[in-house]
């Protein structure tokens, strides 16, 4: 019983009764899954490739933004390295929260 609410979990593996007891949470309306899209920072495609490119390379730690920038440049992407460098906001925003390819283009 949670809040007056009696819950009943099903399941034979502990991820089956995680489930089962996240389900129950909020089919009564005790929990609530959250969209997270909407907190990510909206970004051109070729700055995303860019920024993959340097975080698949392992050559740096992703939060010191301008060696990520100057790596974006030296792999061939241009575009993320200045996009990195005029928005330094956003990218460390983006680093914490995501980011998402923007089909409109994203910020410029």
């Amino acid at each position: 019983m949670l809040s007056g609410v009696e819950l009943t979990v099903r399941g034979d593996t502990s991820e089956e009764k995680a489930a089962s007891f996240l389900d129950a949470l909020i089919k009564h309306g005790l929990a609530e899954v959250q969209d997270d899209k909407s907190a990510r920072i909206p970004i051109p495609s070729l700055v995303w490739q860019g920024i993959d490119a340097v975080r698949l390379s392992g050559l740096t730690n992703m939060l010191d933004r301008p060696v990520v920038a100057r790596l974006a440049g030296e792999l061939g992407y241009p575009d993320a390295a200045s996009w990195i460098e005029e928005h330094p906001k956003e990218y460390a925003e983006g680093v914490f929260r995501g980011f998402i390819v923007d089909p409109q283009g994203g910020k410029s």
